[in-house]
């Protein structure tokens, strides 16, 4: 364990926790995301990938600002500027963290940067 934390995330574990739920749940969830900021459109995508069973999923938004906190796309339980905000579905900085849990690769491109697991810009979920 690094020196630096106090304790650490078993992916596959949280992913076997969510497992109950149907592979929808990734898709709703990070509408929510999107619906929470400042957009006026949102795409997503979701296709096979070829020659596995896995699926391609893209989400895109027109939001100017993007992440106001890069690091929240990572960080688990963070204080978030969305607690106040009874309107806001987002107040526990938990989202794509839940989707990421499925993912084998992804990467999140937004205004103030990137941040890559693998090599690859899209999120690969298991079918």
């Amino acid at each position: 364990m690094n020196k630096n934390s106090w304790y650490e995330v078993d992916k596959k574990g949280l992913s076997q926790l969510l497992g109950r739920r149907s592979k929808a749940f990734i898709v709703y969830k990070m509408a929510q995301n999107a619906w929470d900021q400042n957009i006026s459109k949102v795409e997503i995508t979701l296709e096979p990938v070829k020659s596995r069973r896995r699926y391609r999923l893209v989400v895109t938004d027109d939001d100017p600002e993007g992440f106001k906190d890069l690091t929240d796309a990572f960080t688990l339980f963070a204080n978030s500027y969305k607690k106040g905000d009874p309107t806001k579905r987002g107040r526990f900085n938990l989202g794509e963290k839940l989707v990421l849990a499925f993912c084998e690769e992804a990467e999140i491109i937004t205004t103030s940067g990137s941040v890559k697991a693998q090599e690859v810009p899209f999120c690969i979920i298991s079918a």
